[in-house]
């Protein structure tokens, strides 16, 4: 599977640090104030629909900061259960995860690659 195009799988070159300074640009330190809104948005659906539905705390779980991450990313509120882009986005990252062929995952990425795990 070539994942060559994708940042966070990039080797070090420089492509990678012209995507990495785009990217500390837009979701840097310096721009974390801009997303509070969000975040705490999205921290008091969590404690409300845990407190409202306990059994589902899993799923719960998993919305949180898929609402939060697709939120900033797209600028789009996800539907509490069954939203299609939640359930493409998990697919995805199972797929990728499966793609890449390795049992640790960490060996994916560049500031891996110095430190491989043995194969078990």
């Amino acid at each position: 599977m070539d994942s060559s195009w994708a940042f966070p799988l990039m080797r070090y070159n420089p492509v990678w640090k012209r995507y990495r300074r785009l990217f500390m640009q837009y979701l840097g330190p310096s721009r974390a104030k801009a997303f509070h809104a969000r975040q705490q948005k999205a921290s008091h659906r969590l404690l409300r629909s845990i407190l409202d539905e306990p059994a589902d705390y899993q799923e719960h779980l998993k919305f949180a900061p898929a609402s939060i991450v697709l939120g900033i990313a797209y600028g789009f509120d996800i539907l509490p259960k069954n939203d299609p882009y939640l359930s493409l986005g998990m697919q995805m990252s199972q797929n990728t995860t499966e793609g890449l062929g390795s049992k640790f995952l960490v060996n994916a990425f560049s500031w891996g690659r110095s430190t491989s795990f043995p194969n078990q």
